[in-house]
C-alpha cells in the first residue's frame, strides 16, 4: 500500500509540472532557460568591453568584473522568475 501510494503522489506531482507545459508550450520557459543559462557569459563579455573602451587596463578589468557580475545576478533572477511564471505571459 504504501508503495502505490508512493507512486501515485510521484505522478501526480510530476502531472503538476507537466500540466501547464503541455496546455502551452510558451516563449517564456524557452527564453527563462536561455537567459538562465546564458548569464554567466555576462561576466567575460563585461570585462572585454570595458577593456576595449578605457585606457586604464586594470580600473577597466575591475569595473568590468563589477558590471558583469552585476548584470549575472540580474539575469539569473530574471531567467529564473521567467521559468518558474513560464505559463504567465510578460
Amino acid at each position: 500500500m504504501k508503495k502505490t501510494f508512493t507512486v501515485l503522489l510521484a505522478v501526480a506531482v510530476l502531472m503538476v509540472f507537466a500540466a501547464p507545459v503541455l496546455a502551452s508550450p510558451g516563449e517564456n520557459l524557452k527564453e527563462g532557460l536561455k537567459t538562465f543559462f546564458m548569464s554567466p557569459k555576462q561576466i567575460p563579455d563585461n570585462i572585454q568591453t570595458e577593456y576595449d573602451n578605457n585606457d586604464n587596463k586594470v580600473l577597466a578589468v575591475v569595473g568590468g568584473a563589477f558590471k558583469g557580475l552585476f548584470y549575472f545576478g540580474k539575469d539569473l533572477v530574471v531567467g529564473a522568475a521567467r521559468v518558474l511564471t513560464f505559463p504567465i505571459d510578460w
